[in-house]
């Protein structure tokens, strides 16, 4: 597969927010209204070189230049980038993927007069796809405009230096060499500060462990992720036997061996620390018959494990994580010998001061909370739909590669039966049997293209389906252990003071009563403290189901990438099966003719 060129300049193709000119129009019925634009593409009117001139006698234009001409697959993929809004590209879009050629503003003015019509807003695809092999002509030192864009295929669009990688360059859920990668979490929030003491707060801000830094933005949560990959290592034991996983991180680049006991251990240990966080799964626990399907799946389950917990914004940076990957000696050994981290709940490590933690929930909570309930219980049935459907869309491909592979050895034996022709000196046979070899090969070469695509699916789409429903039904759990942890006493305690205070006050300078005053005082500063704690305690609960709910959100950012991603990929294959056939169908022209075998 060629290197992608623009595979570094992720943000440059996510067009900016643009005005309701060039967008799709929200009214339903305006694609079928009167386009001024339209109207203008229809002739060239610009009179600047000969091409023009030659377009315009020819009937030839910018918008119809290179219809039906077969593109280089960087067309699509530049294509792709740019964020088409229902088949328009935006001027600026256009304008940054041309200057990424770093040829300068110049080049950039004389494909405008060339390709864009006078007050146009956007350009089509077959004019975005024009202005790219212009560009190209122009990095070939080929003077613009040229008649008909010769050599198209030996055109090579590059930019000449890296531009500046965005903060989205290391994508977590990025799935082959050069997929789409848009910008994850455009910001676009109504409520962006509150009052607090006098100041304000940004809204969007979350807030960390660590008292120090305690606000991010939001953006940040996804960026310089971590990629953990596991991987069988052996099975052990004789009487008592298990399997050993290798856990790899890209960002520490560490690899340790663990066994499905410690990554067990390590999720109760993350349950006990963070009760009212999305802390993923682990795959079940199986005692026997432990197959190599099994072991498969439950590879794949904990590689969705680990990989959500290291992009938790909060989960990442725990300590309990930090050594789960990096000690390198036996877990088991390390954990009788080690002094083990606390399994206090997140609330009573930290000790927060919640003060700057209220003005971050929103004043609807509870109400969005509920809607979330009712709806993500649909949302996993549909989800489970989904990964069983292309779990058979997979085995389709497979048996799809079986059939194949068996078509391609009979017409190969019919070859061998059909060597001699009964025919003497017959010409023709010979040369179609030569025929069966090469589509035979040409099938084989198919059953490679869909074998790995297959690969890519089950690595890509599927398990990027399977974590997206996991992380569901994980937010559902995480909501239950709330309804059951957050139980409080804040009503009573408030109403005992409210009690034991007008006692001391009608006690207090009797005589006698001195006694019962100071019992009195000890209790309601005691109910006092308890009361102020589970008041903090609360706060610190409904801001972990905020933000717990904001990282929920933000997951839609990583359906839109799962699926830009599995588009792209399916160009890519669909364009090496159109170049095979497309090979195969020039070698069979040479076939004997009807006539030919008179």
């Amino acid at each position: 597969m060629s290197e992608d060129p623009f595979a570094s300049t992720n943000s440059f193709f996510t067009p900016e927010p643009r005005s309701i000119s060039f967008a799709v129009e929200e009214d339903p019925w305006s694609s079928g209204g009167f386009d001024p634009v339209d109207v203008i593409r229809q002739p060239l009117t610009s009179s600047t070189t000969n091409m023009e001139e030659s377009l315009l006698t020819e009937g030839i234009t910018a918008a119809n230049a290179l219809v039906g001409v077969d593109l280089p697959e960087i067309f699509d993929t530049a294509y792709i980038r740019a964020g088409p809004i229902g088949d328009r590209v935006s001027i600026e879009s256009l304008e940054t993927i041309i200057g990424l050629g770093g040829l300068g503003p110049r080049l950039y003015e004389q494909i405008v007069a060339i390709v864009i019509p006078a007050g146009a807003m956007y350009v089509t695809r077959n004019e975005f796809n024009t202005s790219l092999a212009l560009l190209g002509c122009a990095q070939k030192n080929m003077d613009l405009p040229v008649p008909l864009l010769p050599n198209l295929e030996l055109v090579s669009i590059k930019p000449n230096s890296k531009p500046k990688q965005s903060s989205f360059d290391d994508d977590p859920w990025r799935l082959s060499n050069s997929p789409p990668t848009p910008n994850l979490f455009p910001v676009n929030e109504t409520k962006k500060k509150a009052a607090l003491n006098g100041t304000t707060m940004d809204k969007k801000r979350i807030v960390q462990e660590q008292e120090t830094d305690k606000k991010i933005s939001s953006a940040e949560w996804f960026s310089n992720l971590d990629t953990i990959t596991v991987t069988v290592a052996e099975k052990e034991g004789f009487l008592f036997p298990h399997v050993n996983y290798w856990v790899q991180s890209s960002h520490r680049q560490t690899s340790v061996r663990r066994r499905y006991s410690d990554f067990y251990w390590f999720w109760e240990t993350l349950m006990k620390r963070y009760p009212f966080r999305v802390v993923p799964f682990l795959p079940p626990k199986r005692f026997s018959g432990k197959d190599d399907t099994f072991i498969e799946q439950r590879c794949q389950g904990l590689s969705r494990f680990i990989n959500c917990v290291v992009r938790h914004p909060v989960l990442k940076n725990d300590e309990v994580v930090s050594i789960f990957l990096t000690e390198e000696t036996e877990f088991a050994a390390w954990r009788k010998g080690a002094k083990l981290p606390s399994t206090e709940e997140e609330f009573v490590r930290v000790n927060p001061d919640v003060a700057g933690y209220e003005p971050l929930i929103p004043d609807d909570l509870d109400s969005r909370i509920e809607v979330v309930k009712n709806r993500l219980p649909k949302s996993i049935e549909r989800y489970d739909v989904l990964c069983s459907t292309m779990g058979r869309m997979i085995k389709l491909r497979q048996e799809r590669m079986e059939q194949l592979m068996i078509y391609n050895k009979a017409l190969k034996e019919i070859g061998n039966i059909e060597q001699a022709c009964f025919v003497p000196n017959c010409q023709a046979c010979p040369h179609v049997v030569r025929g069966y070899e090469s589509v035979g090969d040409y099938m084989n070469e198919e059953r490679t293209i869909i074998e790995n695509e297959t690969s890519l699916s089950i690595s890509g789409v599927l398990e990027s389906l399977k974590r997206h429903r996991d992380i569901l039904a994980c937010f559902i759990d995480m909501l239950e252990r709330k309804t059951r942890l957050e139980v409080h006493q804040i009503d009573s305690l408030t109403k005992r003071i409210a009690s034991n205070t007008a006692k001391v006050n009608q006690h207090r300078g009797v005589p006698g009563l001195e006694s019962e005053v100071e019992r009195l005082d000890i209790t309601i500063q005691n109910d006092t403290e308890r009361l102020k704690y589970q008041q903090r305690r609360d706060i610190y609960i409904r801001y972990c189901a905020a933000s717990e709910l904001s990282y929920l959100h933000k997951q839609q950012a990583f359906v839109s990438l799962l699926y830009q991603n599995y588009v792209h990929q399916q160009l890519q294959f669909n364009r090496k099966t159109i170049d095979n056939w497309k090979s195969l169908e020039a070698l069979l022209c040479d076939l004997p003719k009807p006539e030919d075998l008179a």
